[in-house]
């Protein structure tokens, strides 16, 4: 994926809904990732937001946008998905049982962060997260 150093074609209508001019948020937008702040992109969030340009390309970049603004359970549903994809990216490497636990945690706590909408508790996303483990 190009990733360009601009905010993504529809920054105002995801601006309107989270907030988020300013903070330092990558988008997937088709096969580009957008990261207006430069932020580091490392192979785990690489892998997050290709998974999202993925789906937006099977569904239509635009459809699946607006779906994702609007659609609460479906904004869910694609971020366990994408976070399931971080967390096997990060433990590419493998690691003890305690280590995948450890890590699941903290991609659970990002899951769960105000960025998607305190959509789902903590615990909820660990549940998640941990689904997504291979011990």
């Amino acid at each position: 994926m190009d990733i360009l150093l601009e905010n993504p074609p529809n920054i105002d209508a995801i601006d309107a809904k989270f907030h988020v001019k300013g903070k330092q948020v990558l988008f997937a937008y088709g096969d580009k990732i957008y990261n207006p702040l430069c932020v580091n992109v490392p192979p785990y969030l690489l892998a997050h937001e290709k998974m999202h340009g993925e789906r937006q390309v099977a569904m239509g970049v635009d459809a699946w946008w607006e779906k994702y603004i609007e659609d609460t359970t479906f904004r869910l549903e694609e971020e366990i998905i994408a976070h399931q994809v971080e967390l096997r990216a990060r433990l590419i490497n493998g690691g003890s049982r305690q280590v995948k636990r450890g890590i699941a945690k903290l991609v659970a706590k990002r899951l769960a962060a105000p960025l998607y909408g305190m959509m789902i508790t903590r615990a909820d996303a660990r549940v998640a997260m941990e689904a997504a483990l291979e011990y």
